[in-house]
């Protein structure tokens, strides 16, 4: 890895966690990170977030409070589920932050380890 690659990640990094909390209340905001769930830990501490084991390699479910609005997908690793009503903010190096707001009824919160993707769910 160059230093110009960590640069760049880390300049998307402090972009994406600049992005967070500019945008998104902790109290009502859900954080999902599989790789990057050290980082939601150290830098995001007020947010709830959901760490993914990379190693399981299975679907998660889990519910949802009814105090999360919007759930943030912070790892590259995953996508919203085609179809999803995905909103996205600009962060550095021409990336985008994806979350999901969550609709009325929505309980619980879906991956799919196969696809590695998110969806909120009745």
């Amino acid at each position: 890895m160059s230093a110009s690659s960590l640069d760049c990640r880390d300049e998307v990094l402090g972009s994406t966690i600049e992005t967070i909390k500019d945008n998104f209340d902790p109290a009502s905001t859900l954080i999902l990170a599989v790789h990057d769930d050290q980082h939601v830990s150290y830098y995001l501490p007020e947010y709830r977030h959901l760490k993914l084991d990379a190693m399981r390699k299975e679907n998660v479910s889990a519910q949802l409070s009814p105090d999360i609005k919007q759930v943030v997908i912070f790892d590259k690793y995953l996508s919203p589920a085609p179809g999803a009503p995905v909103e996205s903010l600009p962060l550095a190096g021409k990336k985008r932050l994806n979350y999901i707001p969550r609709k009325p009824g929505q309980r619980s919160v879906f991956i799919d380890y196969n696809s590695m993707t998110v969806t909120l769910e009745k």
